[in-house]
Parts: structure tokens; sequence; C-alpha cells
């Protein structure tokens, strides 16, 4: 009944780990889309030397913790994509074709995720960075028994801080969103890229640009943004594609009494267009939120054109494409039984390494303090993925 009532039962998402400077690993999780509830199901690491050790080290060379933040996320069938964030430790990235290994974050690249992995130690408040298991000597191979699936290829992507990733099956083309939060207006803030799925390789790319709005116009109410900053990117079955930010757009009437849209002022759902001479454009849908949060999102669907916007601090809103449709939180992000621990916007904590208490385990650094990061990406697969143990 759930599968029908929600078209698909579960998300997912990775947490980030701000390219080792945390010095914790990126964790793949499972979210139920009917009440939130999440399952952890391993760390991105890879047993290079095949020693039967997960070495951490923040050293790319030898570290076996994945630096490139994988970001962008979706499916096609029941394999699950990935693409990461251009920028690197450093703050840039490598052209393509580099000869050098794109998991350490030396490149862009296009990955498959493997819904699976070695029975992993379930973060908690009282271990909340557990050692990750690895598969035993005998039987592991690179990338075997890791969540950490294969590379398709090098997308050559050289730009944004920022990924999203959707498929479209009207063309069989993935696309992802690259963005970069840092640059400021007027400037190109988002990139769409086509990707082809067989090669990982971007054949075209496009400035994400808002007609309605032009670069130098003063925003008006229900203009948006003159060049939208995105950074989730979902793709319904029909073609129709969706951006979400609730980054940076706000309503310049946002507080104004005669303001016909006084309660959701803040943050931006665009549609896009993947193809021909539009390509690139976004036509501004509505705001989302009360007020801007200032955080990053991940955004999925279902076949019933519902939109799944996860933000970073790990609540989940749901919405559709209509115009004056209401977004609602659903307060109900938490894993069974952890109903304590934390002090999210729901007063629940997802299990993870955030599942330490305090005054916003969402963002603290510093070590057992919640320094995993956040989400990122979201997708929630057309086809249901195998149930895990």
């Amino acid at each position: 009944m759930e599968s029908l009532a929600f078209g698909q039962t579960f998300g997912y998402s990775i947490t980030d780990n701000d390219q080792d400077v945390t010095g914790y690993t990126q964790q793949l999780y499972r979210i139920r889309l009917a009440d939130g509830e999440t399952k952890y199901l391993g760390d991105m690491v890879l047993d290079r030397n095949l020693d039967g050790v997960i070495d951490l080290s923040v050293a790319a060379v030898t570290g076996e913790r994945v630096q490139r933040e994988y970001e962008g996320l979706a499916s096609i069938g029941s394999t699950l994509y990935a693409v990461p964030e251009f920028a690197n430790l450093a703050g840039v990235g490598q052209l393509c074709n580099t000869n050098q290994d794109p998991i350490t974050g030396l490149s862009v690249d296009l990955r498959i995720i493997k819904y699976h992995g070695p029975v992993q130690t379930t973060p908690d408040p009282v271990n909340p960075h557990p050692a990750p298991v690895p598969a035993s000597v005998s039987t592991q191979v690179p990338g075997f028994n890791s969540v950490v699936g294969p590379q398709v290829g090098e997308t050559c992507i050289a730009f944004g801080t920022e990924s999203a990733l959707g498929y479209n099956a009207i063309d069989g083309f993935l696309y992802s969103i690259a963005s970069d939060d840092l640059i400021p207006l007027p400037n190109v803030r988002s990139q769409l890229n086509r990707i082809d799925p067989t090669t990982g390789l971007a054949v075209a790319t496009f400035n994400i640009t808002n007609p309605a709005c032009a670069a130098g116009c003063t925003p008006t109410h229900g203009s948006g943004d003159p060049l939208p900053y995105l950074d989730g990117l979902t793709i319904l079955p029909n073609g129709i594609a969706y951006g979400t930010e609730v980054r940076f757009d706000q309503d310049p009437l946002q507080g104004d009494p005669s303001d016909p849209d006084p309660n959701q002022n803040g943050g931006g759902l665009y549609r896009i267009s993947l193809t021909g001479a539009t390509a690139g454009q976004a036509t501004f849908v509505k705001y989302l939120l009360p007020n801007r949060l200032g955080r990053d999102t991940g955004l999925a669907n279902n076949s019933a054109g519902q939109l799944f916007i996860l933000n970073e601090r790990g609540q989940i809103y749901k919405t559709d494409g209509a115009p004056g449709s209401p977004v609602s939180l659903n307060t109900f992000l938490h894993t069974t039984g952890a109903t304590s621990g934390a002090t999210g916007l729901d007063g629940r904590r997802i299990a993870g390494c955030r599942g330490v208490e305090g005054a916003d385990e969402f963002d603290q650094v510093g070590p057992g303090v919640g320094t995993c990061g956040d989400f990122e990406g979201f997708d929630a697969p057309l086809v249901n993925l195998p149930t895990l143990p």
C-alpha cells in the first residue's frame, strides 16, 4: 500500500565531509518517503590496498575515505548514479583525463552507488563515528563490499561547489546542475550539463538563466532571481524538470502586508528547460518557505508528481509543481526508536554520525559533535531497490 500511495518507497542521500576537512567519512542513507525514517547503509570508503583495514588518513594519495563529495543522485531503473561537485580540498578541481584517481577528489565523474555493502556499525549517540567495517581480505577486490560502485566515466565538468543530478526518461540522458554559492550576482551561478549515461561525459553545457528577470533587473514578487542559484534537481517521468534552492531567493515584498503570498517567501522552485533553443532557461514557479534557510537542497520526485525537498539539515518538505500549491514539512524524519538525542526542527535525530545532542547538530564543527556534515543529493528511484536487512 505504501508503494502504491507514494509511487516509490525510498529515497537515497549521501552526507558530505567537506572534502575531508571534517576527518570523517561520507555516508549513504536510505530515507522512507512516507515518514522520513532513515537507515544508514554504509560509509564511502574503499580498501585500496586490500589489507582488510580502512585507512582514514586525510592524505588523498593514501587515504581510503572518499574525498570528492557526491552531491548529485539519480537512478535509471534499479541503478543509482552519482556525480560529485567540482571543488576539491583546495577549493579547485582538475580537468578530466589527468590519469589521477577521481575518487580522491582529482576530477568529476559519473559513478554507480551500491545500496548494499558489508554490515556496518550503525552510528549512535554513544559511538557517533564508528570505524568502517571492511570485508575480509580473502574475498575483497577493489570496490567490493562497499557502497562505492564502479566509475562510468569522467564528466569533464569544471564548474561548481555544488552538484545535482536527474534522469530524463524521454531522451535517455542524465542531467546535472553544477552551481557555485560563492559567485555573486550578476554572474552565472548555475550550469546545466547533459551527461551520456554510457560514458559519463557531459556532452552539452548551458548557463541557467531566468528570461523573465534578465540579468540586471530588479526582481519583483513572483519573478525569481535573474540568474538562479540551484542545487536540487529532479526530472519527472514525462521529462519536466524542476530545480530548487533555499539559500538565496527572497521575495522582495517579504513582510509587506499587501504581499499576496506572505507565508511562503523564501527559497525558490523553478521549472528548467532541458532541450532545444531554451535549454538552461529557468521559469520561476513559487517561493518555498517562510524565509530563506541559507542551506543547500536535494530534490526527488515520485510517479504521482510529488516533489520531495531534502534540506541539508535533514528536513523533508513535500510539494508539487503547481504555483499555488502548499509546501508541507514532513515532521517525522527520524530512525525508528531514535526519538531523542538531537535538536533538529522536528526534535528528532537521524541515526548516523550526527546523532549527538547540541544546539545545531547539523552544522557543528569539531571532533564528536556532528562533523560528518549534512545531506546533499536526493533521489527516489522509480523502481524500488531491493529491501535491505
